[in-house]
């Protein structure tokens, strides 16, 4: 078990049974483990949870400018910053990990970044959390100058929640050169342009664009919003041919990988409707053999399990929307990374035959 202190910088060591070394994004923040603590070996589908949320970490490290403002510290015994970006977007599924052979079991005493590949679903990352009034800000980008250009509409409402000093940020990220840029947008009563010019190194082709609102004292915010995110998965398909050790012409193959994916995901959709439709026809047939069984049923049915099943699909409506999606991302993402490793087994069959004609 892991342990925060907050308010020191320095110590490293081991003292007694306990190792101590600082937190490697958070300042001020050292961690305790147990000496002898040992990593246990995971079955496959905790390592691929694990993995998630590691590779989410990492991540976060190269948003730093963007999660200090984000999360800033509250002045409570609480995480903060980096430790606070994992935890909330771990537990809201942005993150997933696929299998980098397929065709393989999963083997515990092997390193997982052998085995699987994250995937990180940017235009659902959360960069800020909080309940300040967000000021409405726009994002394009201008490939030509290789500009972004943030346009914000004045707020002149006027109440507690609603103050005119608050200001926006808006944040640039490029995972593929791995750039962070936050820009101080205007005051919440102001409206204008502002421009930030982007590196050379800077992919535009992958770039994401958020922005969040803050109070004038730098905290509270308001909740992070993606205004401008590449629809293609371009990311996603490069990392995974990067992990299988395949080549594969970006710009003409993203298209057509999303393609197969979709036809894959219709098929599945099509599988499901046919066996919920079987189950139907299978329960009519069984009710109209013996028309009192569905009574009988009910009639079983304690009528507080009713309202308790009702109560919960109430409470969870938003919890099940956010759980769909992150289900969702990590079936295409499963699919993806399984269509790549079919290419490559194609390419490594015309070898083997190439081979075997010389």
């Amino acid at each position: 078990m892991k342990e925060k202190f907050y308010g020191c910088s320095s110590m490293r060591g081991t003292r007694g049974d306990r190792v101590y070394y600082p937190h490697q994004f958070e300042p001020r923040t050292i961690v305790s483990r147990k000496l002898s603590e040992k990593k246990r070996k995971l079955d496959e589908k905790v390592a691929m949870n694990d993995f998630a949320f590691g590779g989410l970490g990492s991540e976060g490290g190269y948003l730093l400018p963007a999660t200090r403002l984000g999360f800033p510290p509250t002045g409570r015994a609480e995480a903060f910053g980096h430790s606070r970006f994992v935890g909330i977007n771990a537990l809201a599924g942005v993150s997933t990990a696929v299998k980098i052979d397929p065709s393989k079991d999963y083997d515990p005493d092997k390193k997982l970044e052998l085995q699987f590949t994250c995937l990180i679903d940017y235009p659902n990352l959360i960069l800020a959390q909080g309940k300040v009034p967000p000021i409405t800000v726009t994002a394009t980008l201008n490939k030509e100058t290789r500009k972004v250009m943030y346009e914000q509409e004045a707020d002149t409402v006027g109440d507690t929640n609603h103050k005119r000093n608050d200001f926006a940020y808006g944040v640039m990220y490029d995972p593929t050169s791995k750039t962070c840029i936050v820009t101080r947008l205007r005051d919440r009563s102001e409206s204008g342009s502002t421009s930030e010019a982007l590196p050379a190194a800077v992919d535009l082709t992958t770039v994401v664009i958020y922005a969040f609102t803050c109070c004038a004292t730098g905290k509270p915010t308001s909740n992070s919003t993606c205004l401008l995110h590449d629809p293609t998965s371009k990311v996603a398909v490069a990392r995974i041919a990067k992990d299988m050790g395949l080549e594969v012409d970006l710009d003409k193959s993203v298209d057509k990988f999303n393609t197969l994916v979709d036809k894959e995901i219709k098929r599945r959709d099509a599988a499901w409707e046919k066996k919920q439709q079987e189950e139907l026809e299978a329960r009519q047939k069984m009710l109209a053999e013996n028309p009192t069984a569905e009574l009988v049923a009910e009639d079983e049915a304690e009528e507080e399990e009713k309202l308790l099943d009702e109560l919960f699909a109430d409470s969870s409506e938003t919890a099940s929307v956010r759980e769909t999606r992150a289900a969702l991302f990590a079936e295409r993402m499963e699919i993806l990374g399984k269509k790549i490793y079919a290419l490559k087994r194609r390419y490594a069959k015309r070898k083997e035959e190439t081979k075997k004609k010389k």
